[in-house]
């Protein structure tokens, strides 16, 4: 929707740091994620997940476990 793509606006997609489980992210990252494609972090939910905008939505993914 609208939201990405003004998430994504001057971001720089070279920067997409792919997504696993184990890494850390903040808000503002690039993500690339295998099955949802390229999103921007948005939020930290209780520790070990993070908000993630993707043209299809927003995600919820585990991070830093």
């Amino acid at each position: 929707g609208n939201k990405y793509q003004t998430l994504l606006r001057g971001k720089d997609m070279a920067q997409a740091k792919r997504y696993s489980p184990s890494n850390r992210y903040a808000p503002g990252d690039v993500v690339e994620h295998p099955n949802f494609g390229v999103g921007v972090a948005t939020a930290l939910k209780d520790g070990s997940k993070v908000e993630v905008v993707f043209e299809a939505g927003m995600k919820v993914l585990v991070h830093e476990r």
